[in-house]
């Protein structure tokens, strides 16, 4: 949607109105709502049983925002069933995502600079659900949340979803635009100085990247381990990405990238270390052969983001130098067995996989 924006200038879009879907899965999908009926259809209903409609800007605030306050004991989004990378899907208790931490702080951060723009164009007041103010904490009239507190969030949390569980008010409130863009950027702002401050890693052996995840056991699984020190490529390319990595660091995960995930006769950089054990409180991406799949290939996803993430961040020569290692790899047709191209990964021995998944078309 930025980019359709970015592309047409076409802001009026988002203020057309959508419905909105219902089963009887609520709670993000931890409760079943018992009063839930199926011939109602898939519709959001509000208390008078009518179907509600909101805005296609309400739709993205209420998916960033319940993501926010749903944390674990370390202040991350919950990992639940998987984040991108959904072969880590084996901590749905106590995982966390610090790595998708990072993209919706990014993403809470570009809905300020969308409100930034409405507000130049003349829009003073946005209408929201009335529910949502329950999550807009900081707004004038607000009941702030403590941000430090992951109980505190999740107790928020909890009562945003208990009201809106089987129906809406369907009430709508008039926000001030000035006020929902000082609350999306105090969020935004909280999120990445928190993963800069407490999920940057420095190693025995004096690498520095951030940590990426939290097990099911609520164990940090990034950085030193007894079975060898673990790096995740995904949680480096997000903070960089997603402007919270500072200058220093990107130096830093830059060097480390290159010596911990980089083969030393071969282009591209590997998704992770290699596991070494098959642990059930992490995900079955533990088990798969090391170098293939999301267990340490040479995923090209993740190396092209870098690649832009470096650039847009001012680091032109390690960018471009992860797209030459990318097309060395892709024309090497002798090893990858594959019309040129850009695949979902490269294997152990260079070997192209999925020509036209995600690799391609990021």
């Amino acid at each position: 949607l930025n980019f359709y924006l970015h592309q047409t200038g076409d802001y009026e879009v988002l203020f057309e109105s959508m419905t909105y879907w219902k089963d009887q899965h609520i709670f993000r999908s931890r409760t079943i709502d018992e009063d839930w009926d199926p011939k109602q259809g898939n519709l959001q209903n509000d208390d008078q049983g009518k179907a509600y409609s909101g805005s296609i800007f309400e739709h993205l605030l209420i998916q960033q925002l319940s993501a926010f306050f749903n944390v674990g004991d370390h202040n991350n989004i919950m990992l639940e069933g998987g984040d991108w990378n959904d072969t880590l899907d084996m901590a749905r208790e106590k995982g966390e995502s610090v790595c998708f931490h990072n993209f919706y702080a990014h993403n809470l951060a570009v809905l300020a600079e969308i409100l930034d723009t409405l507000l130049r164009r003349g829009h003073q007041k946005i209408e929201l659900m009335q529910e949502l103010q329950l999550l807009l904490d900081r707004l004038p009239d607000g009941n702030p949340v403590d941000y430090g507190s992951p109980e505190a969030k999740r107790e928020r949390l909890k009562e945003y979803f208990q009201r809106v569980s089987h129906t809406v008010s369907g009430k709508r409130k008039s926000i001030g635009v000035s006020s929902l863009i000082l609350d999306l950027r105090s969020k935004a702002e909280h999120m990445a100085e928190h993963i800069r401050k407490n999920e940057w890693l420095t190693t025995r052996d004096g690498h520095q990247f951030f940590n990426g995840h939290y097990s099911n056991l609520g164990e940090r699984v990034h950085g030193d381990h007894p079975l060898g020190l673990r790096m995740d490529l995904t949680s480096q390319v997000m903070p960089v990405m997603c402007d919270v990595a500072g200058t220093d660091q990107i130096g830093e995960i830059w060097k480390s990238a290159t010596q911990v995930l980089k083969d030393k006769d071969s282009d591209g950089l590997r998704l992770c270390t290699d596991f070494k054990e098959l642990d059930l409180n992490i995900g079955r991406v533990t088990g798969f052969v090391y170098g293939n799949k999301e267990h340490g290939s040479k995923w090209m996803q993740q190396n092209i983001m870098l690649a832009y993430g470096l650039s847009k961040r001012g680091f032109l020569k390690e960018g471009n130098d992860i797209l030459q290692q990318v097309f060395r790899l892709a024309v090497h047709s002798e090893s990858s067995l594959i019309f040129p191209g850009v695949p979902s990964y490269f294997n152990n021995d260079n070997r192209g996989a999925y020509a036209y998944l995600t690799g391609s078309s990021s």
